[in-house]
């Protein structure tokens, strides 16, 4: 793994049999630490209505205000914030505000709404380009992304440049660093994968579309732009676009746990962090593989790393936010409790950072070095056992050395014996030309033999052929049970989904209703299939769940499109 930060204090123990590895690893890290302010992250409440700003250098002393609130809009107790994005400058973060179908404005200076920008229906996902110009926004209500002109913010022109209609049900979105391409997660209902809809920046049109896992949620890209990783929930796994052909290749989705969410690339590249039930998964992004897991607080939602890659914070659906350092996978503090529900999502951590960004990457190496010290002492230890066969060899030499002598003695007394076999020799010579008369007259046995083996084969064969057929026919059986079963009960849903899908239906039931009269008999069956998703969650058959609030929402969607 190559870095270009200076080794830090962490790396100890080292012995003088390492000495050579550690001078490799010190000509790699030569870049000076950068030193100044401190980040900031900032955390969306749906359930108090605020964004809580988290001081990182203050997390963990003793006395200071690590934590101030700020609220998004007074006047609207039920604006449910949801998605934040930091610009890189980190001047502004941008919130999702999922009731009101609107973009809240903060300014990080006076950590005070600005200015709000509406945009479409139930929006989630947020992020914002590296010049900070450009901003994207999930809608999920009515699957559009919506592209706002920072620059045009209070200046009395709709900031609101592009809707780009992007899929059926749309959730996390972000931007490669070159600004080119666009990656929005979509729960894709009518199709039996989720996708990952690609927009072309420059025209805001849909570029390409990528099958993923099932429910994609979570959205990240790598500091090169070279791959994009994104947490499928209801799958377990993170799949990970190659954006030079924009495909999931071969042996490139992750097994990560149970309902991975929200999902961060470290700012080296390095390393990619999954929040799931359970953890934060943490994947080497060079070979796409598990490296640890992190623990946390119950039920963690949404991941972003600070600018160096010092720390990721971790917002926790039990009203806490865990701030881990990155070089040990270790908590910084205990849990910060917030209360309500930090469902924060997206790039939430902003600000310049204090410390090298390298730190994301001290664990591994330190975690390299004690391999390599390992191996070394272990070839010590071999060394050493080597020196000792080879004196016990050399013993042996000399000892073969004086029974070669011996042999050379008894070798002259048999020549005399081989000379009295010769003898013996030409007499079993006589009786091989015998023997070689009888075996002429045993292949004619043989060949007899030999026909009824080939008879003997053919048979084989057929009864072969005969049950490669059975077992064709049992297998196909087989597939079309299999395919029965799938297509029953599909792929099982935790509560998460269910809640997810709850909560699409219920605000397409909504529009319905106020749109037709809660009287309609369309409305009233869409009612009904909703309450019983209802009574299922209540049971906690999550599957059914997802299954009658899928109905409620295509039966209210299908009512505007009469």
């Amino acid at each position: 793994m190559k870095t270009n930060c200076p080794l830090p204090k962490r790396f100890s123990g080292m012995t003088r049999r390492s000495g050579i590895f550690l001078g490799l690893l010190a000509l790699l890290l030569i870049a000076p630490p950068t030193a100044i302010g401190a980040p900031f992250a900032y955390i969306s409440n749906s359930a108090t209505n605020m964004v809580s700003v988290i001081d990182s250098e203050k997390v963990g002393v003793a006395g200071a205000v690590a934590v101030r609130n700020v609220t998004v809009d007074p006047s609207l107790p039920f604006n449910l914030p949801w998605g934040v994005a930091v610009n890189a400058a980190g001047t502004r973060a941008y919130v999702t505000n999922y009731g009101d179908s609107s973009v809240s404005v903060v300014d990080t200076v006076s950590n005070s709404v600005v200015a709000k920008v509406g945009v479409g229906r139930f929006p989630i996902g947020v992020a914002v380009n590296a010049a900070g110009t450009r901003l994207y926004v999930a809608n999920s209500g009515d699957g559009t992304v919506s592209v706002i002109d920072t620059t045009k913010i209070g200046t009395g022109s709709s900031p609101v440049v592009a809707t780009i209609a992007a899929g059926e049900f749309v959730y996390g979105v972000a931007v490669n660093p070159a600004g080119t391409y666009v990656y929005v997660t979509d729960w894709a209902f009518s199709s039996r994968t989720g996708l990952v809809q690609v927009i072309d920046a420059g025209s805001n049109t849909l570029f390409r579309s990528v099958s993923v896992g099932s429910l994609p949620v979570g959205v990240g890209v790598s500091p090169s732009g070279g791959r994009v990783y994104v947490a499928n929930s209801n799958s377990g796994t993170v799949s990970v676009i190659d954006t030079t052909t924009h495909t999931v290749p071969s042996g490139w989705t992750v097994q990560v746990g149970t309902s991975p969410a929200g999902i961060a690339v470290s700012p080296s590249g390095v390393l990619v962090y999954v929040a799931k039930q359970g953890g934060v998964a943490v994947l080497w992004a060079q070979t796409n593989a598990l490296y640890t897991t992190v623990p946390v607080a119950n039920t963690p939602f949404g991941v972003a790393t600070d600018p160096a890659g010092a720390r990721f914070f971790v917002g926790n659906q039990d009203g806490t936010v865990s701030v881990i350092d990155s070089a040990t996978n270790v908590a910084v503090a205990r849990p910060i409790a917030l209360g309500g529900n930090p469902l924060v999502f997206g790039a939430f951590v902003g600000g310049a950072p204090s410390v090298a960004d390298c730190a994301d990457q001290i664990a591994p190496l330190q975690q390299q070095l004690d391999a390599a010290n390992a191996t070394i002492a272990n070839l010590t230890a071999q060394n050493t056992a080597l020196q000792g066969d080879v004196r016990r060899l050399q013993g042996l030499l000399d000892a073969a050395n004086a029974t070669i002598a011996t042999l050379s003695a008894q070798n002259t007394a048999l020549q005399g014996d081989v000379r009295r076999l010769q003898g013996l020799l030409d007499t079993a010579n006589a009786t091989i030309a015998t023997l070689t008369t009888q075996n002429t007259a045993l292949q004619g046995q043989v060949q007899s033999l030999q026909q009824q083996v080939t008879s003997l084969s053919a048979e084989n064969a057929r009864l072969t052929s005969d049950l490669a057929d059975a077992n064709a026919t049992i297998a196909a059986r087989d597939q079309m049970i299999d395919s029965l079963v799938n297509y029953i009960f599909g792929a099982k849903a935790d509560a998460f989904v269910a809640a997810a899908a709850r909560d699409a239906a219920y605000a397409e039931l909504g529009q319905a209703a106020a749109r037709f009269g809660g009287k309609n008999p369309h409305v009233s069956k869409a009612q009904k299939e909703y309450n019983d998703g209802l009574n299922a969650i209540a049971a906690g058959h999550y599957q059914s769940a997802v299954v009658h609030f899928r109905h409620s929402y295509e039966m209210a969607r299908h009512m505007f499109q009469r």
